[in-house]
């Protein structure tokens, strides 16, 4: 299938759409985890975290790893 029959294909549209905003939500939660925890503490509402820092480091690395894995999928749908 070729590119110009992708871009005309409605649901392959939808699907890069909606894989496109899954990227963008996790990356709103794995930047703000590896890089300002306390404000993704404050933001979630729990101020007794113990142990914070490792776990939403942990967590964001691996979001980010997903969104990257995500990317040619939202790029080329048909091809990946």
């Amino acid at each position: 299938m070729s590119d110009s029959a992708e871009i005309t294909n409605a649901p392959l549209r939808w699907y890069r759409r909606l894989t496109w905003l899954g990227i963008l939500i996790n990356l709103t939660f794995a930047i703000p985890a590896m890089f300002s925890p306390d404000t993704l503490i404050t933001m979630l509402g729990d101020t007794t975290a113990q142990f914070a820092y490792v776990w939403l480091a942990n967590a964001g690395m691996l979001l980010l790893q997903a969104s990257m894995f995500y990317l040619p999928a939202a790029y080329r749908p048909v091809r990946y």
